[in-house]
């Protein structure tokens, strides 16, 4: 899991829905899927982007090492679920949750003056009964 702070360089955070903020950027999840020669198996690369639009947003998923290199001419690498053309799954994050969160809260997406600290990925397998 990872606990969602910093994105390419800005800064996220979720404040209370009554609080007034400008957002630099949207966040955007990205599902990037490909293929390898001799390998009977589709690859996934998930990522969350901030960028103005969803256009953006494709564009910079398309820049990233696993896009270029994962795949080959007949089986090229797609973002899925983009109504077939070339994308697994993209989602505006603040789409996608419910109704009752986005009474209560938003995000906010800022660039800072300074370089945020990445954050960090904790992989494994949790319970869900350890978390708080």
């Amino acid at each position: 899991y990872r606990e969602v702070t910093e994105v390419n360089g800005y800064v996220v955070a979720v404040v209370p829905s009554a609080q007034t903020v400008s957002n630099d950027a949207q966040l955007f999840f990205i599902n990037l899927g490909g293929y390898k020669q001799h390998e009977f198996e589709e690859f996934h690369y998930k990522m969350i982007i901030a960028a103005p639009d969803k256009a953006s947003a494709i564009q910079q998923a398309k820049q990233t090492a696993f896009y270029q290199h994962t795949g080959f001419e007949g089986a090229n690498s797609h973002i899925d679920d983009k109504y077939g053309v070339d994308v697994d799954d993209v989602y505006e994050i603040e789409e996608i949750l419910s109704p009752d969160l986005k009474q209560e809260w938003k995000i906010w997406v800022q660039k800072p003056a300074i370089t945020p600290v990445k954050d960090e990925l904790h992989l494994g397998y949790f319970k869900l009964s350890s978390f708080e």
